[in-house]
C-alpha cells in the first residue's frame, strides 16, 4: 500500500485540505444564511448556484488546463475560491452570495479535474483501482471532518470563513511545490441526452434524480436540522454521520450489486432511502439528537450508494471504450439535477415547513425506485459476460472517470 500512496501523497494531501475547506464552507454558509434571516428559497438559490458553477466548470475548465497547464490552473482557482469564500462576510446579500457560491463551484470543478487527471497520470494498471478507492476515502473523510470544524467557532463571526479561506489556500501548496511532471489532460467525448437514454434509461434517470435529492440534502439539511432543534453543533454532527454512513456502506452494497441484477439492487436501495427519509420527516420535532444521528447514518449509507449503482448499471450496458465518456456525461446529468433540487426543495420548505425537505428527497428516491422496478419488469437483465465490477464514485469532478479501473486505460498502461 505504501508504494501506491507515496507517489500521490502530495495530491492526496491537497485533496484533503481542499475538501476540509469545501465541507466546512457549504454547511457554514447555509447556517450563516439562517442567522442572517434568509428564507429557505434564498438559501436554496445560493447553494444551487454552486452546482451551476460546478456544471459550467466541468464544461469550461478543460480548455483552461490545456492552455495554461495543471499547476497554474490549480494555483489560480484556489486563489479565486479562497477569495470568494472570504468575500461573503463583506456584504450580506442573497444575490451577492449566490454569485460568490457560483464562482466557488466553478473553481471546485476545475480543482477536482486537476487532481483527478494528475492521479490518473500517476496511477499504473496495478495501482489504479487502489488509488481510486483511497481517493474516495480521502474525499468523503475530509468532507466529513470538515463539518466538525463548525464546532470550533461561532458561525455568526468571521473566524470560520477565515478558516475556509486558509484551508483552500493551503490546498495549493502540496501541488505547487511538487516535483512531479505535469500530466497531459486526456480528453473524452461528452454524450448527449439521447445517447445516454439509448444506452441506459435507468442510469440517466437515476443520476438526475440523485442529483436532485442529494443537491437538496447538501444545500438545505442545515436549515432542516437547525429548525428541528439540533442547533449548529448538532447540524455538524448530523452531516458528519450522514457522510460516514455513505462511506461505510458503499462497498458492501456494491458487492451485492455485482452478484444480483443491478436494477433490483437500485430498487431496494432507493426504496430504503425513501423509507429513511420518511422516518426523518416523522422524527422532526419529536426525537432527540442521538436518534437523528442514527438515522442519518442509515440515510447516508443507502442514499449515497445510488449514484455509483446507477453509473455501474449504465457501464454494464455499453462498451468498455465508452465508459469514460459515459461516466463523465452522467456526472453532468447529476449536476443539472443538483441545480434544480435546492431550488424546488427550498421553495417547498418556504411554502410549507422544513419537513418538506426530506419529504421531497423521499419522493425523488421513490421515483427512482419506481422507474428501476419498471425497467426490471419490462427489460431482460444484462448478460453476466457484459457486467462490470461495481466502483464507488466520489462525484467530485469529470476527470475521475479517467481513473475508473473499468475503463480502457487499464489495457493501455
Amino acid at each position: 500500500m505504501r508504494s501506491f500512496v507515496l507517489p500521490v501523497s502530495a495530491l492526496l494531501l491537497g485533496t484533503a485540505l481542499l475538501l476540509l475547506g469545501s465541507g466546512l464552507y457549504a454547511t457554514l454558509l447555509a447556517i450563516r444564511g439562517i442567522g442572517e434571516g434568509f428564507s429557505s428559497s434564498a438559501i436554496g438559490l445560493i447553494m444551487g448556484a454552486c452546482y451551476l458553477g460546478f456544471l459550467l466548470g466541468c464544461l469550461g475548465c478543460p480548455r483552461l488546463v490545456q492552455n495554461v497547464g495543471h499547476i497554474r490552473t490549480y494555483a489560480a482557482l484556489t486563489a479565486i475560491a479562497s477569495a470568494a469564500s472570504l468575500a461573503h462576510i463583506m456584504m450580506v446579500d442573497e444575490i451577492f452570495w449566490a454569485l460568490l457560491r457560483g464562482i466557488a463551484g466553478f473553481c471546485f470543478a476545475g480543482l477536482y479535474m486537476v487532481i483527478e487527471s494528475w492521479l490518473n497520470d500517476r496511477a499504473t494498471t496495478e495501482s489504479r483501482g487502489r488509488i481510486f478507492a483511497i481517493y474516495l476515502m480521502v474525499y468523503l473523510g475530509a468532507l466529513g471532518f470538515g463539518q466538525l470544524l463548525l464546532l470550533t467557532a461561532d458561525s455568526s463571526g468571521f473566524v470560520l470563513f477565515c478558516g475556509v479561506s486558509i484551508l483552500i489556500s493551503l490546498a495549493a501548496v502540496p501541488l505547487s511545490i511538487s516535483s512531479s511532471p505535469q500530466p497531459v489532460l486526456e480528453s473524452y467525448t461528452r454524450l448527449g441526452i439521447r445517447r445516454l437514454w439509448l444506452i441506459s434509461p435507468l442510469g440517466l434517470v437515476a443520476c438526475f434524480g440523485v442529483g436532485m435529492g442529494q443537491g437538496a440534502f447538501w444545500s438545505l439539511t442545515p436549515v432542516f436540522t437547525t429548525e428541528a432543534g439540533l442547533g449548529e453543533n448538532g447540524t455538524a454532527i448530523f452531516m458528519t454521520c450522514t457522510i460516514f454512513g455513505g462511506l461505510i456502506l458503499q462497498w458492501p452494497i456494491g458487492w451485492v450489486s455485482d452478484r444480483y441484477d443491478r436494477r433490483l439492487v437500485i430498487f431496494v436501495v432507493a426504496l430504503l432511502s425513501t423509507v429513511l427519509a420518511a422516518v426523518i420527516v416523522f422524527l422532526t420535532y419529536r426525537a432527540d439528537a442521538m436518534t437523528f444521528y442514527l438515522f442519518a447514518i442509515g440515510y447516508g449509507g443507502w442514499s449515497f450508494a445510488v449514484y455509483s449503482l446507477a453509473v455501474s448499471h449504465a457501464n454494464d450496458c455499453t462498451d468498455k471504450t465508452d465508459i469514460v465518456s459515459l461516466s463523465a456525461s452522467l456526472l453532468l446529468v447529476y449536476a443539472v439535477g443538483a441545480v434544480i433540487g435546492p431550488l424546488v426543495s427550498g421553495l417547498l420548505m418556504e411554502l410549507t415547513d422544513v419537513q418538506a425537505l426530506y419529504a421531497f428527497i423521499g419522493a425523488v428516491f421513490l421515483a427512482i425506485g419506481a422507474f428501476s422496478l419498471y425497467r426490471l419488469i419490462g427489460q431482460p437483465p444484462v448478460s453476466p459476460d457484459d457486467k462490470t465490477a461495481f466502483v464507488a464514485l466520489a462525484r467530485a469532478g469529470p476527470a475521475a472517470a479517467l481513473m475508473d479501473p473499468r475503463g480502457p486505460e487499464q489495457d493501455e498502461e
